[in-house]
């Protein structure tokens, strides 16, 4: 049985079967006009709500008085008409959103509740600087309550004055949290991480410890103790596989009082080293960041809860830990539980220690509480000749017979096919810098461009040496899936655009992250129009690229969650222009093929948000299911219809029921 609350949210949002939806009637010639997109996430829409704790106006309100916080004179390059301040970070500018996030993340730790939090969002939103936002507030308050002073978060009181009902956090934990912090972080948001931590903590007693830079240190010389306080003020910084790899040896006995851990869903498999040594951390208050909860399965969110959980006594935990997660998952499993209940269950579950989607929400008077620039979608629809078509279907043919069984390589150099329509032989020669990454065959002066390639020529070159958005110079970045299309097109633009006045820069895996950085600075600052070329692999997550307004998906990844983290590069917090999202879609080419795993995976998520777990339906059985329920609809509608005096409908939505699912 399909769920009718899955059914009618579907329906709310004009489902269709998309599968049929293959756009080939595109426009004749090397492109097709540029359409706003219907299809990158809209199904995620239909459960905006979910697992969300609502925050209001009434919500900032009580933040601020908790925090002690205050409002701040407006500067330029706020990202809204309200920005606070937060005692103990003199540096620190917060919006609205971000003073809730604090206070929800104080919270939980110097409240009696367990000390653990899920800060879940969507990309750009400034997890990064609420989370250390509540990391250096807490260490403020235990300073200040060391010195018996009085508290917001205490209600204007003193901790003698909570007589015998005192927090942990003040009372029987007090020393335990005054050991140094850890902030552990994929190996390639170090950078960013280490520019944030510095700056932030700019005029505080807390200073930034590299444990990827300083491999020599120990446990012995890293943990607090009353003869060396200085150890306390201390943020330990350092990337899961260095964590991992040096566990063992050195950092196994280290005492931390609050972790954070971003892009923690990175960490879901149970059998990696990386999940066993994150169990067995001697953190007391653990709060995980990620801007994609939920987009595999809720089994994955359950494992999650599980390490974040780990230190964490089960009579502390309540009705709140991993344990009751997985019992109504297997109430689901066994028809125990329906899907409605489930999806309530697992909401109050998660309420009191997962926060997201809280940037959306409007002011008491109605205005957006946060200025986010509203973004731009086309959906570029591109076709090849019938000489390119027939060409690259011979080519690939003989590529699978010659590559028999090495289903890799020919994907991948399908893909370098379909972009560049050179169709090298695979001989590969020394660049210019003498890099080993250029095809002898790229020849300026016998090159044959695919559409894709044309397109940049054609459409988006002109739109970047054109008239300068908002005074600035016009940057985009361009995402490959695979390192030898970002070469390709690299050299393509190197070779033939550099001389109009576009600067390309590339951003690849050879790059050590010191020059990593350089480039990222150089595109960001150059005083002329710019293109940083990548991967999403090495730069979709993390990176913040708003000096750029436009980006480019120049073909389809795999996986759709991909697309979106790239295009979070420059669609987030400090992007004071319109940024502009330019998917292209070559028709034949393996564009056709990601184009149906995004939908199918769309269905599924929509699926996974509702907390339908162990149900057991196709996609073809969700399509006859919605086609089954718009005619129930109809049909009700019709009989209300010839029911009610004059004719006119009987107001309010037809009944819902139980949609059983098509047999296929």
């Amino acid at each position: 049985m399909i769920p009718s609350l899955l059914i009618d949210s579907l329906l709310r949002t004009g489902f269709k079967d998309l599968s049929i939806a293959r756009h080939r009637e595109a426009e004749a010639g090397p492109s097709a006009e540029g359409a706003e997109i219907t299809n990158q996430g809209d199904l995620l829409e239909i459960a905006s709500s979910n697992l969300n704790n609502d925050f209001e106006h009434e919500c900032l309100n009580l933040a601020v008085r908790r925090l002690g916080a205050s409002p701040l004179p407006g500067a330029e390059g706020d990202m809204g008409p309200h920005v606070f301040g937060v005692p103990g970070i003199p540096k620190g500018r917060f919006l609205p959103h971000q003073v809730w996030g604090i206070w929800f993340l104080v919270e939980r730790v110097v409240g009696n509740s367990p000390p653990v939090a899920l800060l879940a969002d969507d990309m750009g939103l400034g997890k990064t600087f609420t989370a250390l936002g509540a990391l250096l507030h807490m260490k403020w308050i235990s300073s200040e309550a060391a010195l018996g002073r009085r508290l917001a978060c205490l209600e204007d009181r003193t901790v003698s004055e909570l007589g015998d009902d005192v927090p942990p956090f003040f009372g029987s934990e007090r020393e335990v949290f005054n050991r140094p912090a850890v902030v552990m972080v994929p190996a390639n948001l170090m950078g960013q991480w280490e520019t944030a931590i510095n700056g932030l903590s700019e005029g505080t007693p807390y200073a930034l410890i590299n444990l990827n830079a300083n491999i020599s240190l120990t446990s012995a010389n890293l943990n607090y103790e009353p003869e060396f306080p200085e150890r306390g003020h201390a943020i330990h910084l350092v990337s899961y596989p260095t964590y991992r790899t040096r566990y063992a040896k050195n950092l196994a006995g280290c005492r931390w009082s609050i972790g954070l851990f971003d892009e923690s869903h990175s960490v879901r498999s149970p059998g990696t080293l990386t999940y066993r040594t994150l169990v067995n951390a001697d953190v007391r208050a653990k709060i995980q960041l990620t801007g994609t909860p939920m987009y595999n399965d809720v089994f994955s969110w359950v494992v999650q809860a599980e390490w974040l959980f780990a230190k964490i006594e089960h009579d502390e935990r309540g009705e709140h830990g991993p344990e009751k997660l997985r019992e109504v998952l297997a109430g689901v499993k066994t028809g125990t539980i329906g899907m409605e209940e489930a999806y309530g269950l697992l909401r109050t579950i998660a309420h009191p220690w997962m926060i997201r989607r809280w940037a959306e929400t409007k002011g008491a008077n109605g205005e957006p509480l946060v200025a986010l620039a509203k973004h731009v979608f086309h959906d570029v629809r591109l076709r090849y000749t019938k000489m390119e078509g027939d060409r690259l279907q011979g080519y690939i043919k003989e590529l699978k017979e010659k590559k028999h069984g090495h289903v890799a390589t020919v994907i991948h150099e399908w893909r370098l096919a379909c972009l560049s329509m050179d169709l090298p032989g695979g001989d590969i020669v020394a660049g210019p810098g003498g890099e080993s990454h250029y095809r002898q065959s790229w020849d300026p002066e016998n090159f044959h461009a695919g559409p894709a390639i044309r397109w940049l020529a054609d459409e988006l070159v002109p739109i970047l040496l054109g008239e300068p958005a908002n005074g600035s110079p016009n940057k985009v970045v361009i995402f490959l899936p695979l390192p030898g299309q970002v070469w390709f097109v690299y050299w393509y633009l190197q070779t033939f655009h550099t001389q109009a006045g576009l600067r390309p820069f590339i951003f690849h895996a050879d790059l050590t992250r010191e020059k990593r950085n350089e480039e990222i600075n150089n595109f960001s600052t150059v005083d002329s129009p710019a293109a940083l070329i990548l991967t999403p692999t090495l730069g979709g997550t993390g990176l913040n690229l708003v000096a750029a307004n436009h980006v480019v998906i120049m073909q389809k990844c795999w996986v759709l969650n991909e697309q979106r983290q790239a295009i979070g590069r420059i669609d987030r917090l400090g992007q004071m222009r319109t940024p502009t999202v330019w998917i292209l879609h070559c028709e034949g080419s393996v564009d056709d093929r990601a184009e149906e795993l995004h939908k199918s995976r769309a269905v599924y998520e929509a699926r996974i948000i509702h907390g339908l777990i162990g149900e057991s339906f196709s996609y073809k059985d969700l399509v006859s299911a919605c086609a089954a329920r718009r005619r129930q609809m109809d049909t009700a509608a019709v009989a209300r219809e010839e029911k009610t005096p004059g004719g006119s409908p009987t107001p309010g939505p037809a009944p819902r029921e139980e949609t059983p699912a098509s047999d296929g």
